[in-house]
């Protein structure tokens, strides 16, 4: 029996009564947390919504965990901050790519002829002040203070007749006013500039915004029809010209485009460990459908002392969390399973604290499970003082 067959409804929109009866029908049915990741994402989430029954080093574990198993806006709506920035990545391109993609069923074949309207120019236009009017602001506070310093000055002065001090104060005004006046007119003028300007642009702007929505819509077409998929970079240059998307955006639409598909011819995999007569241990990638091996390892230093056996069962320990851990991440590159770089490094230091081997064993068996998105995450690169103890990961082709 499948698990999502106990719930009508995502686990990320239940409430927690209906977590708890979710939860309670699944250990009923035999499935247990550690086995099952949808039983264990529904008790994290359980913690997450009621935090006052558990605690805080729960909490944290259950949101750490929720940071791999859900989608940002889940943990966004549970408020958790401490989003990976490759799942905020992956998140903004299946936006972009779900806002672009069109309603209508169009057939293929378009050219990638797009209207004109210059990326720089898509964005609402900004209010920029002239450079002229920062120093005019400067030069006029900086007199206003000297005249206000040489009032001070007239009428501290205890040698100056009353009469002496009203005349040279009625002058100092006189002077004050003529020379600040002009620098507010010339201040004034300058800003009426500035915004004749910023005005223009922003009727510029709107004259643009029927264009730019008929290159959203060609590229929606593009998008459905899948002709999105042969763009030289010359089209997709010239789409983001006429759209105000960059290169990276377009990308980001066509590697998801691309992953959907292939996902759909993926194989699923299983790992297993294979130990002959003479005690050497394999680990024997298959995939499920075919039952054909993907991939096979051979592991250095085990199988041929007199801990053969408690080896295997280690290794068996270490295969099971690997597998764990895939499922946790549930994110796949090039058809193959990746991790997160947290578990990853958990593990490995898990491998070697259980003298299976050293690290560089654990990163031969182990590599295809880096993500190449996110290499420098996992930290597999050597210190200088460490040469010989890590691998070097550069053959992890991004």
């Amino acid at each position: 029996m499948d698990i999502k067959q106990l719930r009508s409804k995502s686990l990320s929109s239940m409430n927690t009564k209906e977590l708890q009866d979710f939860i309670s029908k699944a250990e009923s049915k035999g499935f247990e947390i550690s086995k099952s990741k949808e039983l264990n994402k529904a008790v994290n989430l359980l913690k997450v919504k009621e935090p006052s029954k558990y605690g805080k080093e729960q909490i944290e574990s259950a949101k750490k965990s929720l940071t791999v198993a859900s989608e940002v806006p889940t943990l966004q709506k549970l408020g958790i901050t401490n989003i990976p920035d490759w799942k905020l990545q992956e998140q903004a391109q299946k936006d972009q790519a779900k806002g672009l993609t069109s309603q209508a069923s169009l057939s293929g074949g378009q050219s990638m002829n797009m209207g004109t309207a210059s990326r720089t120019e898509q964005g609402i236009p900004t209010y920029v002040e002239s450079n002229d009017l920062n120093s005019l602001e400067e030069e006029y506070n900086q007199k206003r203070q000297a005249y206000d310093r040489a009032a001070t000055d007239i009428n501290d002065n205890p040698f100056f007749s009353e009469a002496t001090r009203v005349g040279k104060q009625t002058k100092l005004e006189q002077q004050k006013a003529r020379e600040l006046n002009t620098l507010t007119d010339r201040i004034a003028q300058i800003k009426a500039d500035d915004q004749l300007k910023y005005n223009i642009s922003m009727d510029r702007y709107k004259l643009q915004q029927a264009q730019v929505e008929q290159n959203i819509q060609r590229l929606n077409t593009y998008i459905s029809t899948g002709a999105i998929l042969n763009a030289t970079a010359k089209d997709l240059a010239q789409i983001g010209v006429a759209t105000g998307m960059s290169q990276s955006m377009l990308q980001g639409i066509i590697n998801n485009i691309r992953s959907e598909k292939s996902l759909k011819n993926a194989p699923k995999t299983m790992i297993k460990d294979y130990t002959d007569d003479e005690g050497n241990v394999s680990i024997i990638v298959f995939d499920e459908r075919t039952g054909q091996p993907i991939s096979q390892n051979k592991i250095s230093g085990i199988g041929k002392t007199s801990k053969s056996s408690a080896k295997v069962n280690e290794l068996a320990e270490v295969n099971d969390l690997i597998q764990m851990a895939v499922e946790e991440a549930n994110y796949t590159v090039n058809n193959k399973d990746t991790i997160h770089s947290d578990r990853y490094l958990q593990i490995r230091q898990f491998f070697v604290n259980q003298d299976i081997g050293d690290l560089a064993d654990f990163d031969r068996r182990y590599q295809q499970y880096v993500n190449p998105n996110f290499v420098d995450n996992y930290d597999l690169y050597a210190p200088k003082d460490k040469k010989g103890t890590f691998l070097d990961f550069s053959s992890v082709k991004k």
